[in-house]
């Protein structure tokens, strides 16, 4: 007999017949357990100097005895031979108990002979040898183990820290996977393991634990335990979430809670009102919707709309860029309600917050918001701006645009997700469409699709800015105007999400025309209004930023290897760094293996940079990027050894990565880089650059060099002379090629 066999189901097949564990009292068979919270008390509790060891009884139920008074009970028929087992099998009620006092036995065994303090789970042995003791694992005879970990963690003792094996993780991972493969099928010992992984994991990991009802659910469902069954949508729904939290999670955590970050977060709810939120001085208030009851003896009371009122407050931070702000000891956050007197608090894990940043709502933050937000709708979720003409629906069931098959609906989807190269952008627009649409109350089914009426009216209302004077504008719903080329990308945003939803164009030609004609003598009214120019990166700032840095360390090594590249080879931030250290993808993102160095013709030396992917790229085209030597202080070639020699990593490790404080290497992420770069331009005088500022920089500085504009448009892999839009420094270009050009004629 073994765990495959499921004792608390065997009862012959006769539904009727009582199971062996049916007559067993699990109670009555009592041991200690050391459990993950009683091995974290302990380990804060311990003085320095303290080292620990883990003992593992291999096969320690198939070496306990079954009492020969019992072994009729553990028998099984098989082919005419009845088949006993002398040993306590899986899945028996009692054997953890049977088992656990031999254990009790040689724990209080260890300490009566000094040994100790010492936790147990089953067969696993945790032991902590204090400062002035000398006992060796080989004291304990008979048993082995390996150093550190115990109920499969592994624990810090000199910073009181537990982590996640890498060896556990990946296989936690793995079965994730394996329970997310279409049309996949699963038994109940498959289930009970798949809800004990996740449970284990919890322990380490509790903003998981809200996706594990559906998992224990499931795992009870079973009638016949060797039946396999689909798993329902809501398991796998949870898996899913499960499968993007764990990896965004650090899997070393200190034992030890720090205070409650407190970020000035304040939340209130009346029944009779609505809400408001307060964080970090941005506010906002929401009224109840008519028709909707809130309070005592009503489907939702206070309750409810106070943890409505947390999570807006969640969303007002993430709006803002306060989450990204956040510093790196915030694991939690301090949350106030004040229904209560005193105010009672709430605790939120930084890490849940942090993850709506990293895998929902960062790109949303980098968008031009204004002062007003489209309203909460489960038509619309909360996702990255280049996911929302996908994620995005509408109310209307689209006419069949291929025949009923999966094959093809799968193939239409992979089309449409291709032909969205700016999806980024046209999320953006998506999103403008829809807050035009919730200030003048536009249904639902009108969206999508939409009428000609209904987009003319968007994108006049988004041209829009009223003058204080106009008083048949007084009493106008709120505007956010932005410029006649900014409305034209909104029109063709919803023109992207209506065919990447199944729809025809919303707009035909002639309608976009009549569109046009009047958006033009409405900015001939208003006045052309053009997005302030971002300034470039001169060769001076580039100095001072060098100058800055510390080369020695890892992070800004990486910062300066990527700025002095992004300068001269005239790259886009996003081709050097990511949006997030989980958003780091080989195939998209240039690795330490897609850098070379070689000599030219002339023998002089230089570095190619070959990009997976890059904005102005065909599908599956490698671009390249060419760096040649320059000024000590400057080069990019220097900057890039000078990386590889602070931070070593591996050829599949991003190009630009660093190492935290436990060496894992990391990407660089697009925002901590521009935090970097900017206090070091800002405490110089310089101001603010963006992330296009090093590609304008470089562009203008080879410019004002004389250097041939064909080679500039080759070195910045422009497919026309648009290159020419992105040159903000005329004033660096102007003396070289226009000053004293009067002095050949005597003036």
């Amino acid at each position: 007999m073994g765990s495959g066999l499921g004792i608390s189901r065997i009862h012959g097949g006769d539904p009727a017949t009582p199971s062996v564990n049916a007559g067993i009292n699990s109670d009555d068979f009592p041991t200690d357990w050391g459990t993950f919270q009683e091995v974290s008390e302990l380990i804060l509790s311990l003085p320095p100097g303290c080292v620990a060891a883990t003992f593992d009884i291999s096969t320690a139920y198939r070496i306990t005895p079954v009492h020969p008074s019992q072994q009729h009970m553990f028998c099984v028929s098989w082919q005419d031979k009845v088949h006993v087992d002398f040993a306590v099998a899986f899945g028996c009620a009692s054997s953890a108990g049977v088992f656990g006092s031999v254990a009790d036995m040689l724990v209080a065994i260890y300490k009566v002979h000094g040994f100790g303090p010492i936790k147990k789970w089953v067969d696993d042995f945790f032991a902590v040898r204090l400062p002035g003791h000398s006992w060796t694992e080989e004291d304990f005879i008979e048993l082995t183990g390996r150093l550190g970990r115990y109920i499969g963690f592994d624990w810090g003792l000199d910073g009181k820290t537990v982590a996640f094996p890498t060896d556990k993780f990946e296989a936690t991972l793995s079965l994730l996977a394996g329970w997310l493969v279409p049309r996949a099928r699963f038994c109940a010992a498959d289930a009970a393991r798949l809800h004990g992984k996740l449970v284990h994991a919890a322990s380490i990991f509790p903003l998981i634990r809200p996706f594990l009802p559906s998992a224990a659910r499931f795992a009870n469902s079973f009638r016949v335990p060797r039946a396999h069954r689909y798993p329902p949508s809501a398991l796998l729904s949870d898996l899913r979430w499960v499968l993007d939290i764990l990896p965004a999670l650090p899997r070393t955590v200190s034992l030890a809670e720090r205070e409650p970050y407190d970020m000035g977060w304040w939340g209130d709810a009346s029944t009779s009102f609505g809400i408001g939120v307060v964080v970090g001085g941005y506010w906002a208030v929401w009224q109840w919707a008519d028709g909707v009851k809130v309070g005592p003896h009503q489907s939702l009371d206070i309750g409810w709309a106070e943890a409505v009122a947390v999570e807006l407050g969640l969303l007002v931070a993430i709006e803002s860029g306060l989450i990204h702000s956040l510093p790196s000891h915030a694991r939690r956050l301090r949350v106030r309600s004040d229904n209560e007197d005193p105010p009672p608090l709430c605790v939120m894990p930084a890490q849940a917050v942090r993850l709506v940043w990293n895998t929902k709502s960062q790109s949303v933050v980098q968008e031009q918001l204004g002062s007003i937000a489209p309203l909460p709708s489960p038509l619309r979720p909360p996702c990255r701006a280049e996911e929302r003409l996908i994620l995005w629906k509408g109310v209307t069931v689209p006419p069949p645009s291929t025949i009923q098959h999966p094959a093809i609906e799968h193939l239409r989807h992979i089309g449409a997700l291709e032909s969205l190269r700016d999806a980024r952008a046209y999320g953006s627009g998506l999103r403008k469409f829809h807050l035009f649409c919730d200030i003048f109350s536009i249904a639902e089914a009108d969206r999508l699709p939409a009428s000609f009426e209904v987009l003319n009216s968007f994108a006049l209302w988004a041209l829009a800015d009223p003058q204080p004077g106009d008083i048949a504008l007084a009493t106008a719903p709120a505007f956010e105007p932005v410029g006649r080329d900014a409305v034209r990308k909104y029109l063709s945003a919803i023109r992207a999400w209506h065919l990447a939803q199944g729809w025809p164009a919303p707009l035909s030609a002639d309608q976009l025309s009549s569109i046009d004609f009047h958006l033009r003598g409405l900015e001939r009214h208003v006045g052309a209004r053009r997005v302030p120019p971002r300034p470039p990166v001169t060769i001076h700032m580039l100095a001072a930023l060098r100058a800055g840095l510390d080369l020695n360390n890892p992070f800004d090594a990486c910062v300066w290897a990527a700025a002095a590249c992004a300068f001269w080879g005239l790259m886009r931030f996003g081709e050097i760094t990511v949006r997030s250290r989980a958003a780091f993808d080989g195939s998209k993102h240039i690795k330490r293996a897609d850098a070379m160095t070689a000599l030219d013709v002339n023998g002089k030396l230089y570095a190619r940079l070959d990009l997976p992917a890059a904005k102005t790229a065909r599908q599956g085209e490698i671009q390249s990027v060419y760096l040649v030597v320059q000024g000590p202080t400057v080069c990019p070639i220097a900057a890039l050894r000078n990386l590889t020699a602070v931070v070593p990593a591996g050829p599949a490790d991003p190009l630009f990565s660093w190492r935290d404080r436990n060496g894992a290497v990391r990407p660089l992420v697009r925002d901590a880089a521009l935090q970097r770069i900017n206090s070091i331009f800002r405490s110089d005088g310089w101001g603010t650059a963006f992330g296009h500022s090093f590609r304008i920089g470089g562009a203008a500085f080879f410019l004002a060099q004389g250097a041939d504009p064909e080679i500039v448009r080759l070195q910045g892999r422009w497919r026309s002379m648009a290159y020419q839009v992105y040159i903000r420094a005329f004033e660096q270009v102007a003396s070289h090629h226009l000053a004293d050009l009067s002095a050949s004629h005597g003036y």
